[in-house]
């Protein structure tokens, strides 16, 4: 397997422009799947493929779903075929829907992959839908044949990329991307207005490269900038919840060295009976639903929950004389001991998700940005408040995404169709700067700000293939940003006023 290319996270908008520099960038859109690392060979007119994973492990029997769409995407056996022996191809696994045409959440994944023959984390999920099934997106191409392409620019990589794959809608398709000159002018706008559209949108982030760089960095350069919502300070997703444990793992070997450090890992949790609880004052209930280690939260947050548990431990029961903490995790997960007094945080996080073998959505990624030394359990959300609050997230950026394929909806009945109308209605032109990319053998002429829409794209968003900016497609990033923040805000605070005895919450 060939190395992960490294990565670089971009704190805030400022701080990625720092980082990509004074070149032409490619933005490409953060897909929420499963990493894959495709090595086909052809030997003896006998097809081969190993897919790698993230971690370096063999998966090509769990993805055995995906051999029959990358054999056909890259035309083995016949006419159209670009490899004669070889190819190493990067793409993300993600599961599509057929019926409503998009990609759908990260945790459907579980359905359709198993890991080393068995099924994990699908003991509370629904059977497999007979509209989804996988689909692999690809980015790059790391190999072809006899030429190594890892020495090459991004822009030379993502042209071999589109003259070797044959798309298929829901199957098999190449990430959409937009190129920025930030030497324009306006190249900071259009970033700004990129990393808006993409929150918008509900997508979990972007992926920034330099358009001449190779595969690897040379000289310190960085090959890759991420950035997503919830390194933005404030437009994360966020919530107040309470750490009711710890534990502590020996395989943070960042511990070992640290004195007073009894817990490295902090169970978050909500309250299950809080009227009740205030009401009758009936012994709270807590449901455990994440639990975070460093580095999502920083070391000095890390020793003073030490020194604050210190005083509130008690050995780990799920039913003692102050509390009730209902825990679906199995024995080495559970907390060691349990904090009769549970510190509340705020905890920011990359969008919600379905935990393994869970009905209920939390924080993906959950980091604790903050201790609320001044407030008590009965402050924080309850677990009716934390799964209304996640449904409304992810309903807001549905409904974002409803509204703007609405403004773009095409007549075309197909995305073949609206591919094919805007091949049809484009006027070739080197030298008006159009850069040509190669798909299925057929020169398609595009501008030199982005690549042809991806065909998975196109029907998530109703529209035509190649469509024009305007001012209330693309508008800026502060206000975009602003909006999202202030409906998030009034939506938490609508939620959490009600807990904190508010009067008057705030209402949308």
């Amino acid at each position: 397997m060939i190395a992960l290319q490294p990565f670089q996270k971009a704190r805030i908008l400022k701080h990625c422009r720092q980082l990509a520099g004074n070149n032409e960038i490619s933005v490409e859109r953060k897909y929420d799947g499963e990493y894959c690392q495709i090595h086909v060979w052809i030997e003896g007119g006998e097809f081969h493929i190993t897919i790698f994973s993230k971690s370096g492990r063999d998966s090509s029997k769990d993805r055995k779903d995906l051999h029959a769409t990358i054999r056909q995407c890259l035309a083995i056996g016949t006419t159209g075929c670009k490899l004669k022996r070889q190819c190493v191809l990067t793409g993300e696994l993600l599961v599509w829907n057929d019926r409503t045409r998009c990609i759908m959440p990260f945790h459907k994944i579980r359905r359709y992959v198993s890991r080393e023959g068995r099924q994990l984390g699908c003991g509370r999920d629904s059977p497999p839908c007979e509209d989804e099934h996988l689909m692999i997106m690809f980015y790059d191409l790391l190999i072809l044949d006899d030429i190594v392409c890892l020495h090459e620019p991004h822009n030379v990589r993502r042209r071999r990329l589109w003259a070797t794959i044959h798309r298929i809608p829901g199957r098999a398709d190449i990430g959409h991307r937009v190129k920025i000159d930030l030497r324009k002018v306006d190249g900071a706008t259009r970033l700004g207005e990129e990393m808006a559209s993409a929150i918008a949108r509900g997508w979990e982030g972007l992926v920034i490269k330099d358009c001449e760089a190779p595969y690897f960095a040379v000289h310190g350069d960085v090959p890759q900038i991420k950035l997503k919502k919830d390194y933005i300070p404030g437009l994360g997703d966020s919530a107040d919840l309470v750490i009711v444990g710890g534990r502590y793992d020996t395989k943070e070997f960042w511990a070992q060295n640290e004195k007073g450090i009894w817990w490295t890992t902090f169970y978050l949790a909500c309250l299950s009976n809080k009227e009740a609880m205030l009401r009758s004052e009936a012994k709270p209930v807590f449901q455990i639903v994440t639990s975070v280690t460093r580095p999502c939260l920083s070391m000095a947050d890390v020793r003073y929950l030490n020194r604050y548990g210190v005083f509130h431990q008690v050995p780990f029961a799920e039913s003692i004389s102050q509390m009730e903490v209902q825990i679906d995790f199995v024995a080495p997960s559970r907390p060691s001991e349990l904090f009769v007094e549970p510190a509340v945080v705020e905890v920011v996080g990359a969008g919600f998700d379905r935990p393994a073998d869970q009905r209920f959505l939390t924080l993906r990624f959950p980091r604790i940005v903050k201790i609320h030394q001044d407030r008590t359990f009965s402050d924080s959300l309850d677990f009716t408040e934390y799964q209304q609050l996640a449904q409304e997230s992810m309903a807001l950026a549905a409904e974002v995404n409803d509204i703007d394929g609405q403004r773009q909806t095409s007549h075309a009945s197909s995305p073949l169709q609206r591919v094919e109308s805007a091949r049809s209605t484009s006027t070739p032109s080197i030298e008006s700067g159009m850069e040509r990319e190669v798909d299925d053998g057929n020169e398609i002429s595009q501008d030199d700000n982005s690549d042809e829409e991806p065909l998975s794209v196109l029907s998530e968003r109703p529209q035509v293939a190649k469509r024009r900016r305007s001012p209330e497609d693309s508008p800026t990033f502060a206000a975009t940003c602003k909006k999202t923040k202030k409906l998030w805000t009034s939506k938490s605070e609508r939620l959490q006023g009600t807990a904190r005895g508010m009067t008057n919450p705030v209402t949308v």
